[in-house]
């Protein structure tokens, strides 16, 4: 199989549950990558496993902006500083009141159950930012707020591509919100994660870990999730829309995925790629209407630029006489750093668009205009 950057392995529901369990448009209780190989920054991780951290609990068988607070800078980070018990109580005691669980209804009649899912409060009249695939597909959205009972939620807007999406509760006010952090994360920070992990009652779930890598890149059956942080604090299902939080209570990422045939590997979106959104979310915008464009060429990271290790028969990237070998270096005169940039600047345009591709072949360097594709059925 061909993986294309743009448009990567679809993902396929698991065999678990074992019951006949409808298809339906968001990640069930589990969800397998099946992929022939390494795209983008997943090094290693070949025919791994990505969960989509939703759970599904209780199955039946047969215009405005978003003011997001944003933390200062601070000096504090690293294992050490959240490793003692005090300081993880510390974390959890700032974010935990605005830690919020999701549920939604998803299937119909006897093949209906309830999926369950992580959100943080962003504004105090009750905008709740969680996964795409958490409520995707669902209706009877409800959030708990710790302290507050169980509110009705409505979806503002979705955006599948990226899995984002932005809630409101009616009726509410004088919330407590999370802090998104204004510094970048780096490799080695500690981390605590939070969520409605396997949706057992109580008070959320916490974790801790470090920041294990960063830019990180995992193929979805809605395109790609690019510069992904990378953590070993335990995630699980449920903890889809939970906040990853620094040593100083602050929101650096939002828990999305797992590698689900590997120990202590877990993905956030950082909010770096959430805040840009969150506007047009609010306004009621969804994400693209199309699916992101085609290219049809397998990519490794090059040093820079994405080198391309296969090119699908009959694709864009034939058509335009791009071979294995050539290291693509630009998009459209913007570089390309790795395979995540290539993901991330195809993912950006759809079907039909054209892009112009700089690349290197041995010495020389060459510009091809390539006219982008829809990913072939199955894809």
């Amino acid at each position: 199989m061909i993986i294309d950057p743009s448009h990567p392995a679809p993902i396929s529901p698991e065999a678990e549950p074992t019951e006949a369990v409808p298809t339906v448009d968001r990640a069930p209780a589990r969800r397998n990558l099946v992929t022939a190989a390494v795209v983008g920054g997943l090094s290693g991780l070949v025919a791994a496993g990505i969960v989509l951290a939703v759970v599904l609990s209780t199955w039946s068988p047969p215009g405005a902006t978003v003011p997001v607070p944003v933390a200062a800078t601070t000096s504090q980070s690293g294992s050490a500083a959240a490793a003692a018990p005090e300081n993880v109580r510390a974390i959890v005691a700032k974010a935990e009141p605005a830690v919020v669980s999701v549920t939604d209804v998803v299937g119909r009649g006897l093949f209906s159950g309830t999926a369950a899912g992580t959100g943080m409060i962003l504004t105090p009249d009750g905008r709740v930012l969680t996964n795409a695939h958490v409520v995707d597909g669902g209706s009877n959205v409800r959030v708990t707020i710790p302290g507050r009972g169980t509110h009705a939620a409505r979806v503002l807007g979705i955006d599948t591509v990226h899995d984002v999406a932005l809630l409101k509760i009616d009726g509410v006010s004088a919330l407590p919100t999370v802090a998104f952090s204004s510094s970048a994360p780096q490799v080695g920070d500690a981390v605590v994660a939070m969520g409605n992990a396997l949706a057992l009652n109580g008070s959320p779930t916490v974790t801790t870990g470090i920041v294990s890598a960063l830019d990180r890149q995992i193929p979805t059956d809605a395109g790609a999730l690019t510069h992904l942080i990378q953590t070993d604090a335990a995630i699980n299902q449920g903890n889809s829309g939970g906040p990853l939080l620094n040593s100083s209570g602050q929101v650096i990422g939002m828990n999305t995925a797992i590698a689900g045939d590997a120990q202590n590997i877990g993905f956030a979106i950082p909010v770096s790629q959430i805040q840009p959104r969150l506007t047009a979310l609010a306004r009621g915008e969804s994400g693209p209407a199309q699916a992101p464009g085609y290219l049809g060429v397998t990519v490794a990271d090059a040093s820079p630029g994405a080198e391309i290790t296969a090119v699908a028969g009959s694709s864009p990237a034939a058509n335009a006489g791009l071979q294995a070998g050539d290291v693509i270096v630009a998009v459209d005169g913007t570089t390309v750093q790795g395979a995540s940039d290539l993901v991330a600047a195809v993912q950006s345009h759809h079907p039909g668009e054209r892009v112009r591709l700089r690349i290197t072949r041995g010495e020389t360097s060459t510009t091809r205009t390539v006219t982008l594709g829809s990913a072939p059925q199955g894809f």
